[in-house]
């Protein structure tokens, strides 16, 4: 306790000079962080996550996440570029708020650096959610359990899914296949993944960009009671990494190093900048 209030006094006495340095002391061919960003949490970032304790710390210095049921924090022996989190798909999970966004903001994007890990041998009628906010979320639809890949895409809690067939997420490696398979040691199939959502318009306007491209012609793939409009919204900023917010369950099993939350749209640009600077960190 006494080392987070040194830190944060630190952090505010300075806070003007950190965040001037910030934006000068990048690669020349790598771009600042966009305006907008409210919420990033880096476990590669020791004054982010620093080891231990059940708080992940936001580098913009709004809010900082809490770390629920212990998940795993794995310090890499290679480099510390490679830390990252293992939630478990059982209870694991990180509870979030983001400043600056509330019930009314029209556009937030969602960054994260992360391996999936649904098992494809086991069937789940519920299926898992990447994060959620309260009924808004990144969802990836019942998994059959006979090997198919999973989807990923958006849903609004009325059983609609509107994103990434299992089909495309095969062919981008977004989930691992499970620990028989001989490809699953790291690097993995980690996956730069940006997620511009909307509320003022249907979902349909949302975007999905993989490893900084943006993923086109997104599809309708379970229609379910249809797009529930009253629950696309951002929870006045409250959501969760690996699960839904409303309630305990959808949690999913997955590797975290990224998470990071803007309260608007991102240009190609700024996206692909931002997969550049972070897409060596898994790879042999």
């Amino acid at each position: 306790k006494n080392t987070k209030n040194k830190v944060n006094v630190r952090k505010n006495k300075h806070k003007t000079a950190i965040g001037a340095i910030k934006k000068l002391d990048v690669p020349q061919d790598q771009l600042p962080d966009p305006e907008g960003l409210f919420l990033e949490l880096d476990a590669a970032n020791n004054s982010s996550y620093f080891g231990s304790g059940t708080i992940w710390y936001d580098l913009t210095d709004n809010n900082d996440a809490d770390l629920q049921n212990n998940p795993t924090f794995v310090e890499s022996t290679v480099t510390d570029l490679q830390n990252h989190f293992v939630l478990d798909g059982v209870d694991d999970h990180v509870d979030f708020e983001v400043a600056n966004v509330t019930n009314t903001t029209s556009t937030v994007t969602v960054e994260i650096l992360a391996q999936m890990t649904v098992n494809l041998n086991t069937a789940d009628t519920n299926g898992y959610m990447l994060f959620g906010w309260d009924e808004y979320s990144v969802w990836t639809g019942p998994v059959p359990g006979n090997g198919t890949q999973i989807r990923l895409g958006f849903n609004t809690g009325n059983g609609d899914l509107y994103g990434l067939s299992s089909t495309r997420v095969e062919s981008m490696d977004i989930n691992k296949n499970g620990p028989t398979e001989a490809e699953d040691v790291l690097p993995g199939q980690w996956s730069h993944l940006v997620f511009e959502m909307r509320s003022d318009v249907s979902y349909t306007n949302n975007k999905i960009y993989v490893d900084g491209v943006l993923q086109t012609s997104l599809e309708d793939l379970i229609p379910g009671n249809g797009e529930d409009s009253s629950e696309r919204n951002f929870n006045n900023g409250l959501g969760r990494i690996a699960g839904w917010r409303k309630n305990t369950m959808y949690r999913m099993p997955v590797e975290v190093s990224l998470f990071r939350v803007y309260n608007k749209a991102l240009t190609q640009e700024e996206i692909t900048s931002l997969y550049n600077a972070v897409n060596g960190r898994f790879t042999s």
